[in-house]
C-alpha cells in the first residue's frame, strides 16, 4: 500500500486556529483540507515553524495574509496553492472596496455609486456631519469581509451615533466607504463564483438582516443566470484575463438579485460553503481539478 503524500497548510502565527471547529460553516482552508484528507496527510503549520524551511518540492497551501508571514512562499513554484487575498496586485484591488469600485468604473461595469467617507464629512470641533448625502445609506469598512463592519444608517441620528460618541469618533472615517442603500436588495443578492472557465451562481436570502452573507445565516439556493448576466460575467473574466494574465484564483462576484448585472463587490477568496452544500461531488471534482493536485496522485 502506497504511503500518503503530505499537504502542508500554513497559517499566520498570530491567528488563533482550532481544528476542527464546531460549526458547519467552514473556512475555505478547512474545506480544502476535507476534500483531500482521504488521499493526503493534512498537516497544519504556523508560519513561524522552522520545519517549513525544509519543505522542498512539497505541496504547500498558503492561508490568508501571507505578506505578514515570517515564511515567504515562492509563488512561482508549481507546488504552491494559495488562498491569500493580497499577494497579487488584483487580489489587493479586490480586497480594497474603493479600488474595486474605481476598477469597475474604468472598465465600464455597472456597480454601486461609492464615495470615500472622509470626502463626505465636514468636521468642526465635536461635530461630524454629512455633506450631500441622502438616507438610507450603507457604511462599509474598505477591507471588510463576511459582512463585518457594515452599517445601515437610516437617518442623521444613526449617523451621529455611528460616527460620534461623547465627542469622540466611534469609527475611523479613513477606513470606510459610503454607498446608497438599495431598498429592493434587503438581505438578498446573487453570488457568482468563477473558477477558470467554470461559472457557478447561487441566490442568498436573509430575512433577518439587510446583509445577505451566508456567514450571517442567509439561506441559499442555486441560481440560473440570465443571458445578459452570463455575458457580463464572461466579459469581466475576459477583462481580468487580459489585464492580469497570471491571476488564476477563485473569483467571487456579488450582484443584485434582479435581471440586471449591477456589481456589489468582487471577492478574491469567495466562501465555498454555499456551492459545496448545493453541488456536493460535482463542484468538489471541478474544484480539485482547478487546484491542479491531480498531478500529484
Amino acid at each position: 500500500m502506497r504511503m500518503k503524500q503530505n499537504i502542508y497548510i500554513i497559517y499566520h502565527s498570530q491567528k488563533l486556529i482550532n481544528f476542527p471547529k464546531q460549526t458547519n460553516h467552514k473556512t475555505n482552508i478547512e474545506y480544502f483540507a476535507s476534500f483531500y484528507e482521504d488521499t493526503y496527510n493534512i498537516i497544519f503549520l504556523k508560519d513561524t515553524d522552522d520545519y517549513i524551511l525544509s519543505l522542498v518540492n512539497e505541496i504547500v497551501v498558503i492561508g490568508l495574509n501571507s505578506l505578514l508571514f515570517k515564511y515567504k512562499p515562492t509563488y512561482s513554484s508549481n507546488t504552491i496553492i494559495t488562498f491569500d487575498r493580497e499577494y497579487h496586485e488584483l487580489g489587493r484591488i479586490f480586497t480594497n472596496k474603493l479600488k474595486t469600485y474605481k476598477l469597475l468604473l474604468e472598465k465600464d461595469f455597472d456597480t454601486i455609486f461609492t464615495r470615500f467617507l472622509p470626502d463626505l464629512i465636514i468636521e468642526k470641533a465635536y461635530e461630524v456631519y454629512p455633506s450631500s448625502i441622502t438616507y438610507p445609506l450603507v457604511i462599509k469598512h474598505i477591507f471588510g469581509t463576511n459582512g463585518e463592519q457594515v452599517y445601515l444608517v437610516n437617518n442623521k441620528i444613526e449617523w451621529e451615533r455611528l460616527l460620534m460618541s461623547n465627542g469622540e469618533k466611534r469609527i475611523p472615517t479613513s477606513d470606510f466607504i459610503v454607498q446608497p442603500f438599495i431598498t429592493t436588495s434587503i438581505g438578498s443578492d446573487i453570488r457568482i463564483v468563477c473558477m477558470g472557465n467554470d461559472i457557478f451562481a447561487y441566490e442568498r436570502n436573509n430575512p433577518n438582516d439587510f446583509r445577505s452573507n451566508v456567514s450571517l445565516g442567509a439561506s441559499f439556493k442555486l441560481k440560473e443566470l440570465n443571458d445578459f448576466q452570463l455575458l457580463e460575467t464572461k466579459r469581466l473574466m475576459k477583462m481580468i484575463k487580459n489585464n492580469y494574465p497570471d491571476y488564476n484564483h477563485l473569483i467571487g462576484i456579488d450582484i443584485f438579485n434582479d435581471e440586471k448585472f449591477t456589481i456589489i463587490e468582487l471577492n478574491s477568496n469567495p466562501g465555498l460553503h454555499g456551492l459545496t452544500s448545493l453541488l456536493d461531488e460535482e463542484f468538489q471534482y471541478k474544484l480539485k481539478k482547478f487546484f491542479n493536485l491531480k498531478c500529484y496522485n
